[in-house]
């Protein structure tokens, strides 16, 4: 390009630099519960009966301070749309999941059944673990886990046998007993061979499911860890993003392994 100078043509030239792209940090989604508005304190009397979406915040906080990027899923069908285009996924915490699912009664002690919520989460952990991304697991997130893969659940841990699991009268980050992980394990990776816990389940994994291996439990034999034979999954029974200071290394692991699946896009 020519610029006229006075009598004189001056040559200018124009290099782009490009700087190097920063790396995307991996998309996490982060599973949600679904209730009516008159179920949530504090709203207007005129939002009854529309659907709310809850998420603990807790969860997108230990995501990214592990550096991931929190994706919240609602309760629906359109969750499942969401797994062409993240990186890795939380299964979260929550209510029992129905019994019938695994074929038995439910006990007196089964609390806030919600159908429809086993079935998109049993939908989006097949999906994951058939698309080959990274889950982690967490308290209900791996009940659902080993349901989903043709397991059984212990409906309730009965108080006096072993560890207070159930720990609902303290704190939710207390720490109320010690989980033995198994050497070479995913779980071991992230926190070494012994690990201290929240508590705040009253289920348990009972028959393993199709390919799920224990690899962590309590002084009582309760499974507090457990994985998926050649599969990024690691699913806990205590709840890691209520209880350390962040990064968690279970979810360090997960953003760590997500990253993989973002080169690779």
């Amino acid at each position: 390009m020519f610029l006229a100078v006075g009598l004189r043509l001056v040559s200018v030239s124009f290099v782009s630099e490009q700087s190097p792209r920063t790396p995307r940090r991996p998309l996490i989604a982060v599973s949600g519960r679904r209730y009516n508005g008159s179920a949530v304190a504090g709203l207007p009397d005129n939002f009854a009966d529309l659907h709310i979406d809850l998420h603990i915040g807790a969860y997108a906080d230990a995501i990214a301070a592990a550096g991931g990027v929190p994706v919240l899923l609602p309760c629906s069908n359109v969750a499942l749309e969401a797994l062409d285009r993240v990186d890795g996924i939380v299964l979260t915490g929550g209510s029992d999941v129905d019994p019938r699912r695994y074929g038995a009664q439910p006990h007196p002690t089964v609390y806030g059944v919600d159908p429809e919520r086993d079935r998109i989460e049993v939908e989006l952990v097949c999906r994951a673990i058939e698309s080959g991304i990274p889950v982690l697991a967490i308290c209900r997130g791996m009940q659902i886990l080993n349901v989903a893969r043709g397991g059984t659940l212990v409906q309730h841990l009965e108080p006096g046998v072993g560890d207070e699991h159930a720990a609902w009268d303290v704190g939710v980050d207390t720490l109320v007993h010690q989980a033995r992980l198994a050497d070479g394990s995913i779980a071991a990776a992230c926190y070494g061979a012994v690990v201290a816990v929240n508590s705040l389940h009253h289920q348990a994994l009972e028959r393993l499911g199709r390919g799920v291996v224990a690899t962590g439990w309590a002084s009582d034999g309760t499974v507090e860890a457990a994985e998926v034979r050649g599969h990024a999954v690691l699913a806990v029974q205590w709840h890691p993003e209520l209880v350390r200071a962040h990064p968690d290394p279970a979810f360090d692991w997960l953003v760590r392994v997500s990253a993989v699946g973002v080169r690779g896009r």
